[in-house]
């Protein structure tokens, strides 16, 4: 296993792409860089949208994302 220590500066802004917020790169970045680790867990589409989208909205907790 590989462990990485690498600070990259990041930047939460208002995305232009979609309603809500992105993640952006605070810094130049090479093809092939590490940038860090996801951790959450990974859905269905029908997971996300059919039952956890409606649990979150009613709480006001909505953070969903596609990874691309």
């Amino acid at each position: 296993m590989i462990t990485f220590s690498v600070n990259r500066r990041l930047l939460l802004g208002k995305s232009k792409i979609c309603d809500g917020v992105g993640l952006f790169a605070g810094q130049k970045l090479k093809n092939g860089d590490f940038i860090g680790e996801y951790k959450g867990e990974i859905l269905t589409f029908t997971e996300a949208l059919e039952r956890r989208q409606v649990i979150y909205k009613n709480m006001n907790l909505n953070y969903l994302f596609d990874l691309d």
